[in-house]
């Protein structure tokens, strides 16, 4: 689920950044023709995609923070269930040594 939630944030960011690219070019060809008004109007739309842009990052951080914890957690558990066996197995060894 995590994957899954990871890869649309990161498609997201991908669109963000494919969009203010488009509009950036839009702009420089249409320079001649932009008002002032447009301009500034353009300059907030892609601040306002940067700034959404810079959020989905540091989520993506957290996301990446939070998946490695849990990939600690569960490498300490295999290591704790590793163990175990190996105890039992040795357990066992002996209670066949000393049924011959």
């Amino acid at each position: 689920m995590k994957k899954r939630n990871i890869l649309h944030r990161i498609l997201a960011v991908v669109l963000v950044l494919t969009m203010a690219t488009g509009l950036t070019a839009q702009a420089k060809g249409d320079a001649s023709s932009t008002s002032l008004k447009e301009a500034q109007k353009e300059k907030a739309a892609l601040e306002k995609q940067l700034k959404a842009a810079k959020e989905l990052i540091n989520d993506l951080k957290d996301s990446k923070g939070d998946v490695e914890d849990k990939v600690q957690e569960l490498n300490n558990e295999l290591v704790d269930i590793s163990s175990k066996i190996s105890l039992r197995t040795k357990v066992q060894r002996l209670l066949m040594q000393r049924q011959n």
